[in-house]
């Protein structure tokens, strides 16, 4: 055989042996990478047509069999080593399975809620972390039935998505006739939002009926409003046109904002230039907010309030021609205006009563429908997010009472599990009887260095009987790159 012919072949017999040993690698370490054609382009595998080398290598004395073999994987295998393609870099989201993480169980916490038949007790968690100062606080209804013998609100105070570090989620469920669909949601969110490819309007409605659609595969009985906000922190904003802090879609050409739709004043949009707004020099953040049923969420400014959402209920004149124009009818029951026996929303996960079985997904012409609102915002640093369930503002029954009860609050890294009672506690004072579910975030101006998660029990004035520090899950939970603290009472 000519000597061209055995060199060949020996070079052949090399190269798939490198291919072999350099799959291998790959899968055991997960690597996922897309780099530049100036090192290895590399993407959910290797193949020969995905291998592009352009660095020279210098020549070096080769024998024939495993020592070429060795010689020409150290070779590649420093040149990985340099560009941190293997064996120095660590994926850094080594476990792709997206996870709920429930309350505590500790005896010494749940042994006053074990007996709170009444709502007397406050359950609540604060995080810190990052960019993210966050608390929900969360206390079952005065008026437990056989039912509902314990709260059916439950809340995601806060939720990473994988592979994207710098966007938290927070979640607030309000379930009506039973908790079922409620813990559902909360339980299985992560695994869904985990899917999208992108944070948009399209994608998380594309979630959404796939949530009620598999809900309605399971089951699961009963119905639930949900309050979804996206947070992510921006370094550097460009343009974009904007009404108040709601910012506008690119091409729209009929827009109303949150504030016309709760019935306040048409906004004018501008041009708003971040790079030339003082206030955007450290960053802003970036709000997505996804809304079904009653659930509200407000930005706070100083003394500026600026919703974020409308509640899905007859009170809009929106909602009422979208039911009606489905068919649906509403009742006056103790004065308030519901579907059926007594459902207060008109868009909601479950109640599959009132939604079409063809075609699964989720329909704006279903009565009571699960295609949800999302509208995006910015905020400053500085700026804090309150969110509620529909019990946490029961009692303002103007928006003058709302925002005098919002601009009174404030909110500050230290503050934020105590508004978060606060809030319960004032409800409560109120004598509103349905469960009450609040969450409250601050917006900081610069990245946290220590890392904090405290969960504790409170009487109704909101004073602290007993806490734990959580911080080692949440160190765990970081290191894993995806999560969801969830909170409710038991």
């Amino acid at each position: 055989m000519a000597p061209v012919t055995v060199l060949a072949s020996a070079f052949l017999l090399v190269f798939s042996l490198l291919l072999s040993e350099a799959r291998t690698l790959l899968e055991r370490k997960k690597v996922r990478l897309a780099t530049t054609d100036r090192s290895f382009h590399l993407l959910g595998g290797i193949s020969t047509s995905l291998l592009v080398y352009s660095h020279p290598v210098k020549a070096t004395p080769l024998s024939i069999g495993l020592p070429l073999r060795a010689n020409l994987l150290s070779i590649v295998s420093e040149k990985c080593k340099n560009k941190g393609l293997f064996g120095v870099k660590k994926a850094k989201y080594a476990d792709t399975s997206p996870v709920f993480i429930p309350p505590s169980d500790n005896p010494q916490m749940n042994e006053f809620m074990a007996v709170d038949t009444s709502g007397e007790f406050i359950r609540h968690l604060c995080i810190e972390e990052g960019r993210a100062i966050c608390a929900g606080a969360t206390s079952r209804n005065k008026r437990p039935t056989e039912g509902s013998p314990h709260s059916e609100d439950m809340l995601v105070v806060e939720g990473m998505l994988r592979g994207r570090p710098q966007t938290r989620f927070h979640a607030l469920f309000d379930g009506y006739q039973g908790s079922d669909v409620a813990k559902w949601l909360a339980e299985h969110l992560a695994t869904y939002l985990n899917d999208i490819r992108d944070v948009n309007a399209d994608e998380i409605s594309t979630q959404f009926a796939r949530m009620d659609r598999d809900l309605r595969a399971a089951d699961v009985s009963g119905g639930s409003s949900a309050l979804l906000l996206f947070i992510e922190y921006q370094k550097n904003p460009g343009v974009v046109e904007a009404a108040g802090r709601q910012i506008i879609p690119q091409g729209a050409l009929e827009f109303i904002t949150v504030a016309e739709a709760e019935g306040g004043p048409l906004l004018s949009s501008v041009k708003v230039n971040f790079k030339r707004d003082p206030e955007a020099q450290r960053g802003i953040y970036l709000i997505h907010v996804v809304s079904l049923g009653h659930g509200r969420a407000f930005i706070k400014s100083g003394k500026r309030i600026y919703p974020m959402t409308y509640p899905h209920t007859a009170e809009s004149k929106f909602e009422r021609a979208r039911v009606q124009s489905a068919g649906g009818t509403f009742s006056l029951v103790n004065g308030e205006m519901v579907l059926g026996d007594g459902i207060p929303v008109t868009r909601a996960f479950g109640s599959y009563e009132f939604k079409k079985e063809e075609g699964g997904g989720a329909r704006q012409s279903d009565v009571i429908s699960a295609v949800p609102d999302v509208n995006v915002f910015f905020a400053y640093p500085g700026d804090s997010i309150i969110a509620g369930t529909q019990g946490a503002f029961a009692h303002t029954r103007t928006r003058g009472t709302l925002r005098s009860q919002l601009e009174s609050y404030k909110i500050t890294r230290e503050t934020v599990v105590d508004v978060a009672k606060a809030m319960v506690v004032h409800a409560k004072v109120r004598k509103v009887a349905m469960n009450i579910s609040t969450f409250v975030g601050y917006l900081p101006d610069y990245k946290l260095k220590t890392r904090m998660m405290k969960e504790g029990t409170s009487d109704q004035k909101g004073d602290e009987y007993f806490s734990i520090d959580r911080t080692t899950e949440l160190s765990a939970a970081l290191r894993k790159g995806t999560f969801s603290f969830l909170l409710h009472c038991p």
